[in-house]
């Protein structure tokens, strides 16, 4: 990963695309996105796995230093050949005593010295000391065969650590080097990343859900597991009667109170995942949309 200023962390994200279809994922650039915008590919829309900003090439990076090494060098041919010549010809000239010149010593960066202070530069390493999922596990509930890439959030913003993923169980979901999570039976598996070198971790709980059987709230199937509208709300788990009953998820379309005993309201794109009763919750977490979970009881 590298470095780069707080600001500039601040103002924008990079990123590389994995769509193996895309240009640019086929020529590795690195794309820079404005940390107010979705973070997508330019070329095809799919998220971007992030990564460091890239390095300056190396004109850029050490201008400074080739400009003054020029500078010297003239210097250097001005005061052993120039010089000396001008005054040797007045000198003769003039039939006057010659005038020895001395020729300052500069000292002078070689070729080889540069190469050595590039590789210097390059070989420091920059370890992780916290790393963390920008995706939370409401995100990462899938249904068999989807896809989705995980994103790492990590300080500081220069390590160059790589990273080893791993899924606890490969039969639930896959992860690839790049951190691309597939689902494959339902169930739940956690997706580990690590850091090489310091071994610092961050893990998240992947549930990947099974087929269910739509079946409308209105007539049908009465009983058994699928999908329901409820108007303030669809739900997915068992049912029975046409209500839920047993273990579910709701997802809000519109506010409406969660328990009719207390105060909570869910706002629409809200989940309360947890266990049903005759269609009333009995005990369950409120997945709010800032990111924040509540505990339910009835």
């Amino acid at each position: 990963m590298a470095s780069t200023n707080r600001s500039e962390r601040v103002r924008f994200r990079y990123g590389i695309c994995l769509n193996d279809s895309c240009t640019k994922c086929k020529t590795k650039e690195v794309q820079q996105i404005s940390a107010h915008k979705e973070f997508v590919c330019a070329e095809c829309g799919k998220t971007l796995r992030e990564c460091p900003p890239p390095r300056p090439s190396f004109l850029a990076k050490y201008w400074k230093l080739i400009l003054g090494v020029v500078v010297m060098l003239l210097l250097v041919i001005l005061a052993l050949f120039i010089i000396p010549g001008i005054i040797d010809s007045s000198s003769k000239s003039d039939a006057k005593v010659p005038i020895e010149q001395t020729s300052p010593q500069t000292p002078i960066y070689t070729e080889d010295e540069d190469d050595n202070n590039e590789d210097d530069m390059e070989a420091e390493e920059v370890n992780v000391t916290r790393m963390t999922f920008m995706e939370t596990e409401s995100d990462m509930q899938m249904k068999p065969g989807a896809e989705k890439n995980l994103n790492i959030d990590c300080e500081p913003g220069n390590a160059n650590e790589e990273i080893l993923w791993t899924s606890s169980d490969e039969s639930v979901a896959t992860v690839s080097e790049n951190g691309l999570v597939k689902a494959v039976s339902a169930g739940t598996s956690t997706i580990k990343a690590v850091a090489t070198r310091s071994n610092v971790e961050a893990s998240i709980k992947v549930t990947v859900k099974k087929e269910q059987a739509t079946v409308s709230n209105g007539g049908g199937a009465r009983n058994g597991n699928g999908h329901l509208e409820l108007g303030y709300a669809s739900y997915d788990g068992d049912f029975q009667n046409g209500r839920p009953h047993g273990n579910g998820t709701l997802t809000y379309k519109q506010s409406h109170k969660i328990l009719s005993s207390k105060d909570y309201v869910a706002s629409p794109g809200e989940q309360v995942i947890g266990n049903f009763a005759n269609g009333e919750l009995r005990m369950g977490t409120w997945y709010k949309n800032d990111g924040n979970q509540v505990v339910v009881k009835k």
